[in-house]
C-alpha cells in the first residue's frame, strides 16, 4: 500500500546472523572502552589522583550498569513471550517460524 501512495517500503529485514555480528561487535567495543577506561583508572590511582574508594565506586558503577541491562534484557524477553503466548520452559516455541 505504501508504495502505492508513493511512501517508502519497509526496510529489508537483517538476518539473525547479521544481528548477532552486530550484537558481537557492539559487546566487543564496549568491553574494549570499559578496559581502556579501567586502564587509565589504575594509573590514575597509582599516580595517586584517585583513592581506592573512587576505583571501587567505579567498578559499583560498572557492576550496576550491567545488573541493570540484564534486567532490560529479561524485560524484553518477558515481553516477547507474553505478546506470542507460545513457550516452553521460558524458552520461544518454533509456532513462529518465517
Amino acid at each position: 500500500m505504501r508504495t502505492a501512495l508513493g511512501g517508502k517500503g519497509r526496510k529489508h529485514k537483517k538476518g539473525i546472523e547479521e544481528m548477532q555480528r552486530g550484537l558481537t561487535s557492539q559487546h566487543k567495543t564496549l568491553g574494549l572502552k570499559n578496559a581502556a577506561l579501567l586502564r587509565g583508572l589504575f594509573e590514575k590511582y597509582e599516580d595517586g589522583d584517585v583513592s581506592v574508594r573512587q576505583v571501587n565506586d567505579i567498578f559499583d558503577h560498572l557492576e550496576n550498569l550491567q545488573k541493570r541491562q540484564v534486567r532490560a534484557i529479561a524485560d524484553w524477553k518477558k515481553r516477547f513471550h507474553a505478546s506470542n503466548g507460545k513457550t516452553v520452559n521460558g524458552k520461544a516455541t518454533e509456532a513462529h517460524v518465517h
